[in-house]
């Protein structure tokens, strides 16, 4: 249990009870708005088990797709939003995010800078080096455009 009261500037407490802990590498942060520590915990587990079951804000891990499941339905909105040309285009650059296994294999929420870094080291590695910034660009606007 991570139960505490936030400190005032003056140096004196609030007079309610917050709770922190981490689920999945995100933060859950709160108020109870109780001024019994006893309480605050109660409410504190009972978020965790809200939590488990999958009842409150934060999604599970297991519901988060990879790269390569997420091709279909973005390829979908692409289709209705835009039409078939932007749909072949964006098809194109796709593949070609896809060819990057650690890329393809990734969950959408595990995608960060690190990730991005070796795609475009194995992007250099395989393209002439004239051509790789442009190629890069596009596809990493390929990636913003899916978050």
């Amino acid at each position: 249990m991570a139960i505490y009261r936030r400190k005032k500037a003056d140096g004196k407490f609030y007079p309610h009870w917050w709770y922190r802990f981490k689920r999945n590498g995100v933060y859950v942060c709160h108020n109870t708005k109780q001024s019994n520590k006893t309480v605050a915990g109660e409410l504190e587990n009972e978020h965790r088990s809200k939590l488990a079951r999958g009842e409150h804000g934060l999604r599970d891990w297991r519901d988060v797709p990879t790269l390569t499941a997420f091709q279909e339905p973005f390829m979908t909105a692409i289709e209705s939003e835009c039409g078939n040309g932007t749909a072949k285009f964006y098809r194109g650059y796709y593949a070609s995010l896809l060819t990057f296994a650690p890329l393809a294999n990734a969950r959408l929420d595990q995608i960060d800078e690190a990730l991005i870094e070796k795609f475009v080291m194995f992007r250099g590695e395989t393209r002439c080096p004239g051509v790789v910034e442009p190629d890069v660009r596009h596809r990493l606007g390929d990636l913003s455009r899916m978050a």
